[in-house]
């Protein structure tokens, strides 16, 4: 099933540049793709802080649209990452999580350069379905599959 993502709920990223924030122990997530997209540590209001969400990064710095999950409480920078978060259904197969950042990235980085950010609206994911929906539980069995998981 090839599928658009605005379904999914979409949430500001809340910091606006790096130099406004000390050395902490936030990881703060920018549009890189090493250290799963996080640039710096700093100290920074739970306010702005986001949980259990997935990071998409929106520049070219190495590649656009390369998607993460962050299972902990993070920062973004705002206008270098778009912030998503999943539904329950999805946080409840957290290796489903891993897929689908995975189809982010496959997906999409190929049509996105560095004049032209992705839109929520535009990313397009392949996912495995059942009855028109997608099936995370499948997705969950493909990477425990890729990893060595014992089936549950």
């Amino acid at each position: 099933m090839v599928s658009r993502i605005s379904w999914m709920a979409i949430e500001d990223a809340r910091v606006a540049t790096i130099k406004e924030h000390g050395r902490g122990s936030v990881p703060l997530v920018s549009a890189s793709a090493n250290d799963n997209g996080i640039a710096e540590w700093l100290d920074i209001p739970a306010q702005h802080c986001h949980d259990h969400c997935i990071t998409v990064s929106l520049l070219h710095n190495t590649k656009p649209c390369q998607a993460f999950w962050h299972p902990y409480r993070f920062a973004a920078l705002s206008g270098k990452v778009m912030v998503l978060k999943p539904n329950a259904a999805l946080l409840s197969a957290p290796l489903a999580i891993i897929y689908f950042c995975e189809a982010i990235t496959a997906c999409n980085s190929w049509r996105y350069h560095y004049a032209r950010s992705p839109r929520i609206n535009e990313l397009l994911v392949e996912l495995p379905a059942k009855a028109g929906q997608p099936d995370w539980n499948r997705m969950a069995s493909i990477v425990g599959e890729l990893l060595g998981a014992k089936p549950q």
